[in-house]
């Protein structure tokens, strides 16, 4: 096995799966770096050794390997491994551990409060990077038959208080951003996510033929959460929306006229959008549309939570939390009518109205 000294340190080659990898010594001194590439290659064939029962041994199982295999599983079961590789590499930078063994609780420990005093990192991201190393110590405990307890458990998350912030936009603003977006496609693509609580890739992804102006109704397809019902939500069009979107022309087969679909095409929407909202009202993103009409869904009182996570196609009603925004004067109604007596409370001026107009209907009717 031959050293290279590529800048600063040396470097050997090893292959892992049949595939090359450059290995740092991290040594400036080719005598020292010679030493730990015996000590590495021999450390490893070692790693790859599985004890009788089949199991991987925490005494020789080396840190690289355990990536190496960690990694293979998150890609093949996660949604976002990209967060795991980032550990990875952070974990790499400030510790330079070579056994498994060695991320032990007061390495963790010393791990995060690094990241917090010279990464200058918030507490909430602390704790996302804890769970990713709580994960590889369940993978490595669960699917490699290692036998010890998980030191990353004894390590609890910083407290942090939860912040929202995300805003939600007024319904002058709303209006606002409906008359002054443009082009057309980016008007059309407002009115999907104001209407409906869409996200900016379902809005990009409808087509004309989920519109049935007959019945009145859109089909809405999840492209974010998995759903178990193969059939899309079908939701009546408010009437301002259906006004608007029968005036639209037919360019192409999606209704904004534009394509979308791959993810750098809403990348690059996604900012554009955030200009026009910026120009527009000052701040805001596609995403403040859907808190919008969930948030002015939740201030209505007539509208029903269950309504709200039919029509938002929410399935856990604890995510409506990061949602609802309320409003000042839903919070001092709500906080001053828990004790009102309901049998006694005073008639509003539109129900007053309502039976002013009755009575005079009814007079009306009875001089007829």
């Amino acid at each position: 096995m031959k050293l290279t000294k590529r800048g600063k340190y040396y470097y050997f080659r090893h292959y892992v799966d049949g595939k090359q990898h450059w290995q740092n010594t991290k040594e400036t001194e080719h005598m020292k770096a010679k030493v730990y590439m015996e000590d590495f290659l021999s450390a490893k064939n070692k790693s790859n050794q599985k004890t009788a029962n089949g199991k991987y041994n925490i005494d020789t199982l080396l840190w690289t390997d355990f990536c190496k295999l960690y990694m293979d599983w998150a890609n093949s079961t996660k949604k976002a491994p990209e967060s795991d590789t980032l550990v990875i590499k952070q974990i790499n930078k400030h510790l330079g551990i070579k056994y498994l063994k060695e991320l032990d609780e007061p390495k963790i420990r010393h791990y995060l409060s690094v990241r917090k005093m010279f990464d200058k990192i918030k507490d909430s991201s602390l704790n996302r990077q804890l769970h990713v190393i709580k994960s590889m110590w369940t993978f490595a405990i669960n699917n490699l038959g290692i036998d010890v307890k998980s030191p990353a458990k004894l390590v609890k998350d910083k407290p942090v208080a939860r912040t929202v912030k995300i805003q939600f936009y007024t319904i002058e603003q709303k209006n606002k951003i409906l008359e002054q977006a443009n082009p057309l496609y980016m008007k059309v693509l407002c009115w999907l996510m104001f209407s409906f609580a869409l996200r900016l890739k379902e809005a990009a992804l409808v087509q004309w033929e989920d519109i049935n102006f007959k019945t009145n109704r859109i089909l809405i397809y999840p492209h974010k959460t998995e759903t178990k019902d193969p059939n899309a939500p079908s939701l009546v069009m408010p009437t301002d929306f259906a006004n608007f979107i029968k005036k639209v022309p037919k360019v192409c087969k999606y209704v904004c006229g534009k394509e979308f679909t791959t993810r750098k095409q809403l990348t690059d929407l996604s900012q554009l959008i955030r200009k026009q909202f910026k120009r527009i009202v000052g701040f805001g993103s596609a995403h403040i549309c859907r808190h919008t009409w969930i948030s002015h869904a939740v201030n209505n009182p007539i509208i029903k939570e269950r309504d709200i996570l039919k029509y938002a196609r929410i399935s856990d009603p604890k995510t409506l939390d990061s949602y609802a925004h309320y409003k000042l004067e839903r919070e001092t109604a709500i906080a001053n009518a828990v004790y009102q007596d309901q049998t006694k409370t005073n008639p509003t001026k539109q129900e007053l109205e309502q039976q002013i107009q009755a009575l005079i209907d009814l007079k009306n009717k009875l001089y007829k």
